[in-house]
């Protein structure tokens, strides 16, 4: 599974597979699977990108961002559940993902300008912050926006627990830049290591070989065996 581009593949069928179980339907269907095909079934669903109803004018009551180091499993069940308790609270909900699948659900300007309250779960630095450029945001970790992100979106419609959002979309290009500048770099030395170990590989045999000869030879151990005998060095 670690034999692709970046090595990175068991990462990406982690993050489907936690798309797959934050699934209460998924979930209830594992209980209830009564063979082996059913468990099958559930678990190589596609996963679909999380579609959600707009309001009556066509807009969004909350937005977001959900993020974490690995992108698998709290970026998923945070936009989930914020999702759930927009619902519960009478609102519309979209979040964007930033996980091992790259982008998804990606909010547009107008999403960003006409929501109610925007919410960033992440543990880690964000992409596409110039959207939100001068926008009042309440910005926590994935932790609290799964265990209490009703409470969160109760007070940010009250303007409690706001900040606001100083950035630019210049930055947001460096980071993206950089991160492809990173990407190239590490392909760059994975292939210069991958032409490399051939000629280390032949230089352990051919270093076991001389000690073979020399053994073979009676030779004695010391900091020249695998060199005493000429047809070992």
């Amino acid at each position: 599974m670690t034999n692709g581009n970046d090595g990175s593949e068991h990462l990406e069928a982690l993050g489907n597979l936690s798309s797959v179980l934050v699934d209460q339907k998924n979930i209830k269907a594992l209980n209830d699977a009564k063979v082996d095909q059913d468990i099958i079934k559930v678990m190589t669903a596609k996963v679909k990108a999380k579609e959600v109803s707009t309001s009556n004018d066509g807009h969004y009551d909350v937005v977001g961002i959900t993020a974490c180091p690995t992108g698998i499993a709290h970026t998923y069940l945070a936009q989930e559940k914020i999702i759930e308790y927009a619902k519960k609270l009478g609102l519309t909900a979209k979040v964007e993902t930033q996980g091992r699948r790259g982008t998804e659900n990606k909010l547009s300007q107008e999403d960003v300008d006409n929501a109610k309250v925007i919410f960033l779960a992440h543990d880690k630095a964000l992409t596409g912050l110039g959207r939100f450029n001068g926008k009042k945001v309440v910005e926590t970790g994935t932790k609290d926006a799964i265990f209490k992100g009703d409470k969160i979106i109760e007070e940010a419609l009250k303007g409690e627990g706001l900040k606001e959002i100083h950035s630019n979309a210049k930055d947001d290009g460096d980071t993206e830049m950089s991160l492809k500048k990173f990407k190239d770099v590490k392909g760059n030395l994975l292939a210069g290591v991958s032409r490399m170990l051939p000629f280390v590989v032949a230089g352990g045999i051919v270093l076991g070989i001389g000690f073979l000869i020399d053994f073979a030879a009676g030779a004695q151990g010391g900091g020249n065996f695998g060199t005493n005998n000429a047809a070992a060095g």
